[in-house]
């Protein structure tokens, strides 16, 4: 972690850090939600500042986008991150009344019915002051229990209704990572960050270091998230204001993603688990099929060959001892089902090699689907 006197002539040092921290990681399919996490994670440590403070919402149309990994590396620098699944109202209540910040990993459970409780305090946990009253042991005795603190859902598709008023959504999308994610590396990093173990109280220096820095600014709603409507603004102020005075040179992308991720909230059709299940996930495997047969099939041709058979192109294919071939769709890929695989990119065609004419691909045709893959990332 940078020394404090460093980051105090630098204000912007911290945010650059934790954003390098999460892209070092994950592919963001737009680089301003790198921002926006950033900022969330930051948030984290001064939550109570703030007189409400947005939920975060990681979401995907399918599976292996990088849900769990952003969610895990958020954690690691949140303050008093804890991230699990199927969470009871006894355990929330636990965490939220010492200020942690709660991660809700395969977060379509919250969904039903079953969930009631526990969404008696995320409906109103954004807000400051907020709590959940329930009976003690005498005839007379209320326990209030705070409700307020950070959170974030981790889910295929999109919350409930009233969880998606409450957040700001990220939607990842099936990416190549920079690198390979190790728990114990992403975790020393994260420590570094911190900068040591967290006092009883769950603050680490990164949280006091953040409260220097912030301290005489007034992290409050201003008159410029107007564009915004009140539930809006009001999830959104946190982020727009660490971002004023954490990253000035981000400001106006940040502006515009919180306009277009409200957009996209208000006006878009929600999208359930079951129905990306069934649509989206299967478009995403053929995607990802339909380009390893492309690549694999370019890494097959001799140096000397400008055409293939295909019944020479599949036992080649199949002899790759990483590829998926031998088994896919069960009893293996077929001349028939590498054509469909390769239609978006080249067709195969009749092709005259050592006097035989059979069904085949031309190099100079693979060649061409390779930089058409490479153009579109």
């Amino acid at each position: 972690m940078v020394n404090k006197a460093t980051i105090e002539k630098h204000d912007n040092q911290i945010f650059l850090a934790v954003r390098d921290y999460l892209t070092s990681y994950v592919t963001f399919p737009d680089p301003v939600y790198s921002d926006v996490c950033a900022l969330w994670a930051i948030g984290t440590h001064l939550f109570r500042r703030f007189d409400s403070f947005g939920y975060l919402v990681i979401t995907a149309s399918t599976k292996r986008a990088g849900k769990s990994v952003l969610a895990e590396l958020l954690s690691f620098i949140s303050h008093d991150g804890k991230i699990g699944t199927s969470m009871t109202a006894s355990v929330l209540r636990r965490l939220v009344g010492r200020g942690a910040t709660v991660f809700f990993d395969e977060a379509e459970s919250l969904n039903s019915e079953a969930a009631s409780s526990v969404r008696e305090y995320l409906n109103i946990g954004y807000r400051a002051g907020q709590s959940v009253f329930m009976p003690g042991i005498g005839p007379d005795d209320v326990i209030e229990y705070p409700a307020y603190s950070p959170k974030c859902f981790i889910l295929i598709g999109d919350p409930n209704d009233t969880l998606r008023d409450r957040s700001i959504a990220i939607e990842m999308r099936r990416a190549t990572a920079p690198k390979i994610y190790r728990r114990s590396e992403a975790v020393s990093c994260a420590d570094t960050l911190q900068g040591g173990k967290a006092d009883d109280k769950g603050n680490t220096p990164l949280t006091y270091a953040l409260e220097t820095i912030t301290a005489d600014d007034m992290l409050t709603y201003d008159d410029a998230y107007n564009f915004l409507d009140a539930r809006s603004a009001e999830i959104w102020s946190p982020i727009l204001a660490l971002a004023r005075v954490l990253a000035p040179s981000r400001m106006d992308a940040i502006l515009a993603c919180a306009a277009d991720v409200d957009s996209v909230k208000q006006t878009a059709e929600k999208k359930s688990f079951r129905k990306v299940r069934e649509s989206a996930e299967h478009a995403a495997t053929d995607e990802s099929f339909r380009e390893r047969a492309l690549r694999d099939l370019a890494s097959v041709f001799h140096d000397h060959e400008r055409a293939i058979h295909t019944e020479t192109a599949l036992v080649r294919m199949k002899a790759i001892i990483t590829s998926p071939w031998r088994t896919y769709q069960g009893s293996g890929l077929t001349a028939v089902t590498l054509s469909d695989l390769l239609a978006t990119f080249c067709a195969s065609k009749s092709i005259k090699i050592n006097g035989k004419v059979k069904r085949g691909f031309q190099k100079a045709d693979i060649l061409q689907g390779m930089k058409t893959i490479e153009g579109a990332k």
